[in-house]
């Protein structure tokens, strides 16, 4: 188990798990906390998770939000979405992306995802684009490949 992203919320550290994921390697996304009282852990894998390591992770009262990549062959990150989890009922819903997320905060009634071009901002599912400018844009440009 790898460590990745991590916040710490009421006597739990949640994190999400990192992995490379070529020649040979494989891991299995997942996330979950660290309960400091128990000293325990408790780890969650939906499929929306499970092929992906976690980039990005905020933890809110009912909800936890997990930006997901792949990092692997070519040494390099591949988007895999947004996820909200939701902490009572363990539903998932994935929001395919073209970005990796690197950072996520709560502003208002909206979330503020970080990339390494820009920001997005996603409010009432909807997302909007920009650039570290601020300038608003439709899409971030693919991820750069090594081939």
């Amino acid at each position: 188990l790898v460590i990745g992203p991590s916040q710490v919320e009421e006597g739990k550290i949640w994190f999400g798990k990192a992995f490379y994921d070529a020649e040979g390697c494989r891991g299995v996304g997942a996330f979950g906390y660290f309960d400091t009282i128990t000293r325990s852990y408790t780890l969650f894998s939906p499929p929306e998770v499970a092929p992906y390591e976690v980039s990005a992770i905020l933890v809110q009262r009912d909800t936890v939000w997990l930006g997901l990549d792949h990092f692997g062959e070519d040494v390099s990150t591949y988007p895999g979405g947004l996820v909200r989890w939701d902490k009572n009922t363990h539903e998932a819903r994935r929001y395919p992306l073209e970005f990796v997320v690197s950072g996520i905060q709560a502003e208002g009634d909206s979330l503020r995802l970080q990339t390494q071009d820009g920001y997005a901002v996603l409010r009432d599912g909807k997302l909007q684009r920009f650039l570290k400018n601020g300038r608003e844009i439709d899409r971030f440009p693919p991820p750069p490949t090594q081939y």
